[in-house]
Order: C-alpha cells, then sequence, then structure tokens
C-alpha cells in the first residue's frame, strides 16, 4: 500500500495535490520538498509515496507500475541515491528528468552500489532514460557503475533500451555495462571521469547504435565494443587512459563512421579482433608516445578502412582493405613510388597526374 503521512504544509497540499486538474503526460511525478521526496500520480494528481530516501520511491513507483509501463518524470533538482534502484520488472518504461543540467541523481557518499541495475533471470523491454545525469561520486565511493544489465542466460536480457540526453560522470567503475546489447540506441550521451570504461557493450544480442555521443576522460577506454554489429556514428572519444574506441572479442559488423578520436593515452582505436566491418571517415590525431591512431590486432581480418584521416596506422591482420584517399607520389611513366601504399589507396602519380590505386591481389594499377 503506499506510504503517505500528514503533509508539512498548506503549501505542499494546494500545489501538488489539486482536487481536480488534467490528467498529467506522465504516469508519476517525482520531486523534491525539504528533506523529503514524493511521488505524485500523474492521472489523479494524488501524492501516493513520500520518503526520505530518493531511491526508495523511484523503486516503489516502478514496481507498482511493473509490465504495464508508463513514465516516470523526476523534476529537477539533486537527489541522493544510497541503494540500488532494480529494473527488474522494467517493460515499457521512461525515466525522464528535466534536463542534463537541472535534474541530477548522486550516488551517496559510501553507498558502493550501482545506481541502475537489471539482473532479472526473465527478459524485458522497451526501457528508456533521458535528460538526467548520473553522477557517481567516486571520490567517496570505491564501487559502483551507473548502469549495468547483466546477461543471465538464458532468457535474463534487457533488450531495446534507449538513453538520450543522459550524462554518466564520475563513477568509481564504468560508467555503463550493457551485456546484452539487442536493440539499444545511445543518443547525444556523454560518458566521461568514470573510473573503468565509460560504455562497455559486450555479450550476445546486436543491432545496437550509438550516435553523437562522448566519451572524455575515462580512466580505461572511452568506448569498448565486445559484440557484434553495433554502429558508432559521429562520436567523440578524447583523453581516456587507455583507447578512445577498443573492439574486440571476435566482433563483426561493427561500422564506426564519422568520429573524432584525438590523444587518448594509448591507441586512439584499437580493432584488437574484429571482421567484416567499416571503418570510414574518422578523424584520428595525438595517439600516446610509441602507440597509434589505429592499430589493427592480428586477429582482425576482412574489415574496410577507408577514407579516414590519421597520422599513423599498423595492419597486423589479414585481407583488410585500407585506403587512404588522395595521396600523392612521384614516378614518371610507372607506378608512382610511395611509402605505406595500403590495398584501396588511390595515389595522384605528380609526374604525370596519372592515378593508381593498390588492388586486393596487391598489384599496383592505372585506373585514370
Amino acid at each position: 500500500m503506499p506510504s503517505v503521512d500528514i503533509y508539512d504544509s498548506w503549501e505542499l497540499v494546494t500545489r501538488h495535490m489539486p482536487i481536480e486538474q488534467p490528467p498529467a503526460s506522465y504516469s508519476y511525478e517525482i520531486f523534491k520538498k525539504g528533506s523529503k521526496i514524493y511521488a505524485k500520480n500523474g492521472e489523479t494528481g494524488h501524492i501516493e509515496y513520500e520518503d526520505t530516501d530518493t531511491a526508495s520511491i523511484i523503486q516503489d513507483v516502478l514496481d507498482v507500475l511493473g509490465s504495464n509501463g508508463g513514465q516516470i518524470l523526476i523534476k529537477r533538482g539533486e537527489y541522493e541515491i544510497s541503494q540500488t534502484i532494480s529494473l527488474n520488472n522494467v517493460n515499457n518504461v521512461i525515466i525522464s528528468g528535466e534536463n542534463v543540467n537541472a535534474t541530477k541523481l548522486t550516488l551517496a557518499n559510501n553507498a558502493n552500489c550501482n545506481m541502475f541495475e537489471f539482473t532479472s533471470t526473465e527478459t524485458k523491454g522497451w526501457f528508456a532514460l533521458e535528460n538526467i545525469t548520473l553522477y557517481g561520486n567516486k571520490s567517496n565511493n570505491t564501487t559502483g557503475k551507473g548502469l549495468y544489465v547483466k546477461y543471465t542466460a538464458p532468457d535474463g536480457k534487457l533488450i531495446d533500451g534507449l538513453l538520450m540526453h543522459v550524462f554518466i560522470r564520475n563513477f568509481p567503475e564504468e560508467g555503463a555495462i550493457i551485456e546484452w546489447v539487442w536493440g539499444w540506441r545511445f543518443i547525444h550521451c556523454v560518458f566521461e571521469y568514470n573510473g573503468s570504461h565509460g560504455l562497455y557493450l559486450l555479450g550476445g544480442g546486436t543491432n545496437a547504435k550509438l550516435w553523437g555521443c562522448k566519451f572524455h576522460e575515462n580512466e580505461e577506454s572511452g568506448l569498448v565494443i565486445w559484440s557484434k554489429q553495433i554502429s558508432v556514428m559521429g562520436c567523440e572519444c578524447g583523453w581516456n587512459t587507455l583507447y578512445g574506441i577498443h573492439c574486440g572479442g571476435a566482433s563483426y559488423g561493427i561500422n564506426i563512421i564519422g568520429c573524432t578520436l584525438y590523444n587518448n593515452s594509448k591507441h586512439n582505436m584499437n580493432l584488437e579482433a574484429i571482421t567484416d566491418s567499416q571503418i570510414i571517415g574518422n578523424h584520428l590525431s595525438g595517439a600516446g608516445t610509441g602507440y597509434y591512431d589505429i592499430l589493427i590486432g592480428a586477429s582482425s581480418s576482412n574489415n574496410i578502412i577507408i577514407g579516414n584521416e590519421y597520422e599513423s596506422i599498423v595492419d597486423n591482420g589479414t585481407y583488410n582493405i585500407i585506403g587512404g584517399i588522395g595521396r600523392e607520389a612521384a614516378g614518371a611513366g610507372n607506378p608512382p613510388t610511395a611509402a605505406n601504399w595500403r590495398i584501396g589507396d588511390i595515389v595522384r602519380n605528380t609526374d604525370d597526374n596519372t592515378l593508381w590505386i593498390k588492388c586486393y591481389d596487391g598489384v599496383m594499377r592505372q585506373i585514370a
């Protein structure tokens, strides 16, 4: 049953419990008043839950929505989270803040827990988190992730998730880990200053997509992909302690397009073990001393890496097509002599303005 006490003030009753009002677009509104957190039913306008603990209020609302779904609006303010919020019962649930600068959930001192966590043995779906900041307070916690979605075989999956306009910052461990990535979307999110990786995608499932996200100053890698058929578009990865983007685990079908990677302490992009993937139109610069903008590992093969702007690249794999467009070199009447020719390179011979390409069989052929 809902827990409701006598309210502190007439203002609270009149402003947040109107006798009559049209139904709101949200299922519940969560707001602060003094030291208490309240949850108001969006349809009736009645306050149904109150507590001094934010996590308890959010959990109560998630549990009552259950499989019927709905939207939770968390009003502006900074809310302390002292225990894990379970997503095990969510289906078709949206948790929204007012915006990333207005609504902030902060891990309490010594909470040492994940902020949001899914560990169910059943498949759930259509969960969204938007317009909110999750802050990990890592100087006062030793463990804890912003979002942890665990896969429990055979059916424990949270699929078709969405993070949109979410900042996940300053957690002691990873900003977020998703162990089954089926249908997940990340739009205009920021993962920064976390104690491990910014975002770690691994395990089964396919078809996750990231648009316009930022991975900045995480204490390991910005983005780790240990899964398959992931598309990363227009993202930014800079100043991470390991790599900007790290792909491995025999991943395939990875598309990294139009991203900017810079000043990561090791390789800007480490393609450790991927196949049948496309790395196209990215700008990379400022890899760590002794490291490369792009490192292609020995277990990577049959990838197309073309149209990228970089300062250094090493290919230890096999059957990768690597194209640098617009190179120039001299060599009158013959294939132009150029350092670092790679399969797919198109080079203009500066002696006679002919164009040459290095083909898949390693032969350089004139094309114009």
